[in-house]
């Protein structure tokens, strides 16, 4: 989700973020898992691992460039997989 966060170059930091995308109706333990680390040095990281769809559903609901041009990518594909099927 990390990554994610980067690709979409988001300015707002990582936590913050989040907090504010799993306000859009995403289900914890169905869309995503929060993973809790302990670090050896006494500190702590929260991971958090998302399904295929809710990165989906992310791309298309950023404001910005990086968004718009990852949902257009999807819709590309889609209609690629399905020009391709229909020539079987």
């Amino acid at each position: 989700m990390e990554d994610l966060h980067a690709g979409l170059e988001i300015k707002s930091k990582y936590a913050d973020w989040f907090k504010n995308m799993s306000t859009y109706g995403f289900t914890e333990n169905e869309d995503y898992m929060t993973v809790s680390k302990n670090l050896e040095n006494g500190g702590r990281i929260i991971e958090h691992f998302i399904s295929v769809d809710m990165a989906k559903q992310i791309c298309m609901i950023q404001r910005n460039e990086r968004g718009r041009r990852a949902d257009a990518d999807r819709v590309k594909h889609r209609l690629s997989v399905a020009t391709f099927q229909n020539h079987e």
